[in-house]
């Protein structure tokens, strides 16, 4: 019932989704999971077709596909994709539980006024789960109340998702963090739960003292300097409840873009969910700040996850730093604080681990300054530009069109 691990035996638990009840044990020769902060990681796996008839149970969008590492439960999601494969087994494809909440609609006008965001949180993740064959058992835990309140209004004739309408709570600057928990109740059950975390979940670095080191206990991946969306303005757009056909619009701009050399970049957003002009600032300016500079994305992988750093001593969230010693590449080398924002494993014999980071945040809100993380590189043609922090993006007056 458990797949090719020398070490720690993980296995593939099946649930009925209407239920919760468990179905089966999955085999597996190829397992990939991954867990995400703020959006739904994935799971693929391969197993063999004709083993106790599994393909009689592995039903796509009416099945719950766990991941037990040990004795630990650490991935739960649902499965969505089955492909039988020539060679005489079956690749399944899942996403974690938040997928769900992508593929229901908001039917009915809410409106949230200067309401603690955890709330807004909390009905957008339990009023789907009232309808009848909706109940998937997911309870929010952690910091349910924030203490910063907001205003938000979702039309039910926008027909927008729960899954949209959550991220977007969350990437405004000051929202919440989610992400799925699983685990086992007292009494030996299977559950699944989100966990807020405001203002944020994961640890500093200070708390976390998590240090990789390329060419010691990792290899770089996947690095990826991305200016295809930054821009010098963003102009966002909502709706205006006192006159239909005048929108309400915030502009930002981060003028000193224009000192390191970019040019002028535009981009223009649409919150139709938004009816309250300081509501629409905050996402405007958490848009910019994403924007400002080129995005850093960095994939390491280690090849044993049971070697130092452990698997399960860092999570998603979690501060760390990140050394690359001087090389071809990098010829002073770099010594980055960053934020895991993905792991993904790949279990077998020794359960390979990949994990992806993004810059960090300062003061646990505030994605880190270029200063305070880069060190120089004399290489031509390279300038590593990451976002910046809010107080360095300026509001734009309205002006006449």
């Amino acid at each position: 019932m458990t797949g090719p691990n020398e070490g720690i035996d993980t296995t593939l638990v099946v649930r009925s989704m209407q239920t919760r009840a468990i179905l089966a044990m999955l085999p597996w020769s190829s397992l990939q999971y991954e867990a995400r902060i703020n959006s739904a990681g994935q799971m693929t796996a391969t197993i063999p077709v004709l083993d106790g008839g599994m393909q009689g149970i592995l039903l796509p969008g009416r099945v719950l596909i766990g991941v037990l590492r040990g004795s630990s439960p650490v991935w739960s999601g649902i499965l969505w994709k089955r492909q039988f494969n020539p060679s005489g087994t079956l690749t399944i494809g899942c996403e974690e539980l938040l997928s769900y909440w992508d593929r229901r609609r908001i039917r009915q006008t809410l409106i949230f006024t200067q309401i603690d965001q955890s709330m807004i949180l909390s009905t957008l993740f339990t009023l789907p789960q009232q309808d009848t064959y909706s109940n998937l058992g997911v309870a929010l835990t952690g910091n349910i109340t924030t203490g910063v309140r907001r205003d938000r209004t979702y039309y039910g004739y926008d027909r927008k998702s729960y899954g949209e309408s959550i991220r977007a709570l969350c990437g405004v600057i000051d929202g919440p963090d989610i992400k799925s928990e699983p685990a086992f109740s007292a009494n030996g059950a299977w559950t699944d739960s989100i966990r807020v975390g405001y203002p944020r979940l994961g640890r500093t670095l200070a708390n976390s003292r998590v240090t990789f080191i390329v060419g010691v206990n990792c290899e770089i991946e996947y690095w990826l300097e991305d200016a295809a969306s930054s821009t010098t303005v963003i102009e966002c757009l909502s709706t205006n409840p006192a006159d239909a056909t005048n929108p309400l619009l915030s502009r930002y701009e981060a003028q000193f873009m224009y000192g390191a050399g970019w040019m002028r970049l535009e981009d223009a957003l649409s919150f139709t969910d938004i009816s309250v002009q300081a509501t629409l600032n905050e996402k405007a300016k958490a848009e910019q700040a994403a924007r400002s500079g080129v995005i850093l994305t960095v994939t390491i992988s280690l090849p044993d996850a049971d070697q130092d750093p452990v698997l399960g001593t860092y999570g998603v969230g979690d501060d760390c730093r990140l050394i690359i010693p001087p090389g071809p590449m990098f010829i002073e080398g770099y010594d980055l604080q960053v934020r895991i924002a993905s792991i993904s494993v790949d279990a077998g014999q020794m359960d390979r681990v990949k994990v992806q980071m993004v810059p960090a945040l300062l003061d646990g809100t505030v994605i880190i300054p270029v200063s305070s993380t880069f060190q120089a590189v004399p290489q031509a043609g390279l300038q590593v530009t990451p976002t910046v922090p809010e107080s360095e993006i300026t509001a734009i007056p309205e002006v006449a069109e």
